[in-house]
């Protein structure tokens, strides 16, 4: 019996010797390097920031008046006899847009939506102001047109021969700047509407109507990217 327990011994013994030696040789053999680490990748994104200003566009033009010329017989320099009558603001500073961005913007600047105010106790025709005493609300719209200009400063006079504002502009980026000028033209003669008639619309509108007033609003859309191609 103490035979078998020793031989028992032995191989256990051998067991363990066996299995500390595959460990080492297992370690040893078929370890592999290994490291690691971290970094970053920062991207820097491009600035947009075109903008008007901080308060919303308000404009206040002068009083405004019609031609003081008669429709057929006015001889002047100024007017030629038969033509439509027309009497302006002259150009005046409505806006600054500033791109302070890293990219061009291309600039769409609208004036619309006329609104006329006139007193409470006025009312409008239904007929025309050819055939009744009150215009319709269309005929006094008509009387009125806006047109917008732009400048290269916000000193430039009204009455300064500015370039009338394309459909889109381009505003480069980094301080560039678009200055928008408006000019506010009243014409008596418009369409039919002429002579006599054109003077009693004049008059109705001198009469009942306190103000005019369009929407003047902007949109700028991206037109460059970084990096450049």
């Amino acid at each position: 019996m103490t035979k078998r327990k020793n031989v028992v011994s032995k191989m256990l013994l051998l067991v363990l010797i066996l299995t500390l030696i595959s460990c080492c040789f297992l370690g040893s053999t078929f370890a592999r390097y290994t490291s690691s680490g971290e970094g970053s990748g920062t991207l820097q994104v491009a600035k947009w920031d075109v903008s008007h200003g901080e308060d919303a566009i308000t404009v206040e033009f002068d009083k405004l008046s019609p031609s003081k010329y008669d429709y057929d017989t006015s001889v002047d320099s100024e007017y030629v006899a038969g033509t439509a009558r027309t009497n302006t603001t002259g150009k005046i500073l409505v806006a600054t847009i500033t791109n302070k961005g890293d990219v061009d913007a291309e600039v769409e600047v609208t004036a619309e939506d006329i609104v006329i105010t006139k007193v409470g106790s006025a009312n409008y025709g239904t007929a025309g102001i050819a055939t009744e005493a009150n215009p319709t609300a269309e005929e006094v719209k008509a009387v009125f047109s806006i047109k917008l200009y732009k400048g290269n400063s916000e000193s430039e006079l009204a009455t300064a021969a500015l370039t009338e504002l394309g459909a889109k502009e381009t505003v480069a980026a980094t301080n560039g700047t678009l200055y928008i000028y408006a000019e506010v033209t009243w014409t008596s003669d418009v369409g039919d509407i002429t002579g006599a008639t054109a003077d009693k619309l004049d008059t109705w509108i001198g009469q009942y109507v306190t103000s005019v007033q369009w929407t003047i609003s902007y949109t700028a859309v991206q037109s460059t990217e970084l990096p450049n191609a």
